[in-house]
């Protein structure tokens, strides 16, 4: 490595040198004025895109945007409260003054333009992934592709499964809402990664507040928004190229979007998208991960007709993805069991192959999207959405017989949801929406797998209504919002005599939201909300009972304590889980120095987690196998995330964040079991300047031991604190019609060995090692 680090650092230094050359201490003046009276419009939000650096303009409409480089392009994206958002490019241009028209016609949900309704913005704090920072994770999955943010974590099953972790809380705990529809999926399993292609958004927004109010059961622990370009594109044809390479895995990743408008039609707009992945074993800083492929292929058609009062949008999305599962997780012996966990290396290793065999998991997701909006006079605009989605998962076990090609879960879950939202004219200084929701589920288990199935059979509808109303004023603002949701449960299962029965249950619950912001000083602002949430218990948590084979292991459900289901009489004992959750942020942005603080408390009454049995073991025809059960009880949550920005000189940066969580059984005191342990994150970055504007950054990550656990509470202690090195690089170039982009990014640099407490398959084998990675983009 050393003549590596050698080159590495001549580059950098000689590269410095060339910079001082460059001037990159000039100011641009920015004036943001009413678009139809010209009048200056102050506290608007001039964002660079790229950086976290905002300004603020003063009473005269101004804002002035420090060391800029000659000859380098900027984005800059102008937000004002009632007005659409817009981004603009520009280059400094000595003396000039660049002049934004905002129109008070606003973007309301799902794309609709409505003169003078406002837009509801979501509760902060949120964190928004976009621009240059969302270009630089194309090619990984929504949970790695959410990491760097502070606050966000993953939840892993060996490299290829990942889903996000928002303050301690994954799973049907976090609302993912992609293209405006609920994402609803086969998920309720911790292997289970959301089937999502994140090539489709231009931008992802993480609400880390309780929203149940805004988005309806289940966004206990936050909301996570996947947003595409809007359907208004002006050019005939315009289009945009990703490539993507990885050492690790040797894993290839390739999208295309092409979008254009029609002359014969006036307002049509379409766009289509394709992205694929194909990727072999991965591997550890000191052997391969026998199994750990993958394979994706993804698409989505997009056709809008939007009128100045009135518009309609289509959208379908399909998703497919097939991901091995490392081969050295499933024993099916005791014994072996035991030693693999104490191994340093995994039982099986294997050269690398791009062949994905059992255990494996075949998943696949079609979405259809139907949204229609129109201006009702006086009263504001009416919005109808209906949504269908078709998840398949099939998941393969090794099995004797010959009988592997047969998959041992197999369901078919289909959902179908109608929204209407009435968002109304502002009245005074008070804009606000109401809504009522629905939404039907179908689950179904293919017959021919041979084994009982782990998910029973079950229908599933709910309904909702909710109100939110927001009082703004240009020094502050106040939310309130109030909602109320029913859903009622069939369930077809087998009892301890093998009989057909039919439970039914129901809940419904009211939730509320309380919150606002005010601005303490220039650049200061101090936002607080505290808020209910609620999530009935998913099926998956009532009724398994049996070999969850993604994970090799027999999980219990809570009416199933012993293996048999409970008599029907105590079938509706279990109650839904009441999130209160109280998020504060003090945020400060200026030219040199920005920070964000977060703290936090949430008390969730009526708890669910999965708890292993250490002590334990079932023995199956298959082997013998760790045993899993729900347990409920009533938890307490606190942390918090802190951001820090500090611009240097001579094009230099420093980023840093912290993020801890702390999450207690109230019940038994005790600790709870999966919960991020604390980690510390800097990147110190410089930029160059001039036409191509290559930059070069130096990340470094801490992850501490995760301590806060039960000793008896699991099947092996928590792995050692872990440090990782991280290098990366990149520079664009940009034309009248055409702009490159090019990324080279090196993680865990010193190909360190280590085991995360976030990953299910820490128990045996260590996290992936160095990871080299190139990142191409051309947009036309």
């Amino acid at each position: 490595m050393r003549p590596f680090f050698l080159i590495l650092f001549s580059l950098l230094w000689f590269n410095s040198q060339y910079s001082f050359a460059q001037d990159c201490n000039l100011e641009q003046k920015v004036l943001v004025l009413d678009a139809s009276t010209k009048k200056a419009l102050q506290g608007a939000n001039v964002q660079v895109q790229g950086t976290s650096a905002y300004f603020v303009t003063e009473a005269t409409g101004l804002t002035i945007i420090p060391k800029l480089c000659a000859e380098k392009i900027y984005q800059l994206t102008i937000r004002y409260i009632g007005y659409v958002p817009l981004n603009v490019e520009f280059q400094y241009e000595e003396g000039s003054i660049i002049e934004i028209l905002l129109s008070e016609t606003e973007i309301g949900l799902a794309n609709i333009i409505i003169q003078g309704v406002r837009d509801i913005a979501p509760t902060k704090p949120t964190q928004e992934l976009s621009g240059i920072a969302l270009q630089k994770t194309r090619g990984k999955s929504l949970g790695e592709s959410l990491k760097g943010l502070p606050g966000l974590n993953s939840l892993q099953t060996g490299p290829g499964i990942s889903k996000p972790v928002i303050q301690g809380l994954h799973s049907n705990r976090i609302l993912i809402l992609n293209n405006g529809i609920r994402l609803e999926g086969q998920q309720w399993g911790a292997e289970h990664a959301p089937e999502v292609d994140p090539f489709m958004a231009t931008k992802i927004t993480v609400i880390k507040g309780a929203e149940g109010v805004r988005y309806g059961p289940d966004a206990i622990g936050g909301v996570i928004i996947l947003e595409p370009d809007e359907l208004r594109i002006s050019k005939p044809l315009e289009g945009e190229v990703n490539l993507a390479g990885s050492s690790n895995g040797r894993l290839g990743v390739a999208s295309v979007i092409l979008a254009g408008n029609s002359k014969k039609i006036n307002d049509f707009s379409w766009r289509t998208q394709v992205s694929g992945k194909r990727g072999g074993d991965f591997h550890a800083a000191d052997y391969g991960l026998m199994n750990t492929g993958v394979s994706e292929l993804n698409f989505s058609l997009g056709a809008a007709v939007h009128k100045p009062t009135k518009g309609l949008e289509l959208f379908f999305s399909h998703f497919n993805t097939q991901v091995g599962i490392l081969r050295s997780a499933h024993i099916g012996n005791l014994t072996d069991l035991q030693e693999a966990i104490q191994r340093e290396r995994p039982f099986y290793e294997r050269s690398f192959t791009y062949a994905i065999d059992n255990p494996k998991q075949d998943l696949s997701h079609s979405l259809l999207k139907l949204n229609g909006y129109k201006e009702l006079n006086d009263l504001g605009v009416l919005e109808i959405k209906y949504g269908a989605q078709w998840n398949v998962r099939r998941e393969f076990d090794i099995r004797r017989g010959g009988r592997s090609d047969r998959a041992a879960i197999d369901m078919s879950l289909l959902t179908q949801s109608l929204d209407a939202l009435l968002k109304h004219k502002p009245i005074g200084a008070l804009v606000g929406e109401i809504g009522i929701t629905g939404m039907y589920q179908q689950n179904r288990n293919i017959p021919g797998t041979g084994v009982i199935p782990l998910i029973p059979f079950y229908n599933q509808w709910t309904a909702g209504a909710y109100l939110i109303e927001k009082y703004v004023q240009p020094k502050y603002e106040l939310e309130f919002g109030a909602r109320y949701d029913f859903r009622h449960l069939e369930v077809r299962t087998f009892n301890a005599s093998q009989e057909l029965v039919r439970p039914t249950l129901e809940f419904s619950n009211v939730v509320f939201t309380l919150g606002g912001q005010i601005d303490l000083a220039k650049n200061l602002i101090y936002a607080t909300n505290i808020g209910s949430a609620w999530r009935p218990p998913h099926v998956s948590e009532l009724f398994s009972n049996g070999l969850h084979h993604g994970v090799a292991a027999i999980e219990r459900g809570l009416f199933y304590p012993d293996g048999v289901l409970l008599p029907e009489s105590e079938l509706r004992n279990i109650n839904s889980e009441d999130s209160y959750k109280w998020v504060n942020e003090l945020s400060y942005q200026s030219t040199k120095i920005s920070f964000s603080i977060n703290p936090y408390l949430q008390r969730i009454n009526n708890f669910i987690y999965l708890q292993p049995q250490p002590g334990e073991f079932l023995l199956t025809i298959r082997g013998s196998f760790p045993v899993a059960e729900y347990v409920q009880t009533d938890a307490f949550l606190h942390g918090i995330d802190v951001n820090f920005t500090l611009d240097l000189t001579q094009g230099y940066s420093l980023n840093s964040s912290y993020s801890m969580v702390r999450a207690r059984d109230l019940i038994t005191d005790t600790f709870i079991i999966w919960m991020p342990a604390d980690q510390y994150r800097t990147a110190l970055q410089r930029e160059f300047g001039g036409k191509y504007n290559p930059y070069v950054a130096f990340g470094f990550l801490h992850v501490a031991k995760q301590t806060r656990v039960d000793p008896e509470g699991d099947f092996a202690p928590p792995p050692e604190a872990y440090n990782l090195f991280s290098v990366s690089a990149g520079t664009s170039l940009q034309t009248d019609s055409h702009l490159w982009r090019i990324y080279l990014e090196i993680e865990n640099l010193a190909n360190t060995s280590y085991r995360d407490y976030m990953n299910r398959l820490r128990y045996y084998a260590d996290d992936i090692g160095r990871n080299i990675s190139l990142r191409a983009q051309f947009q036309f």
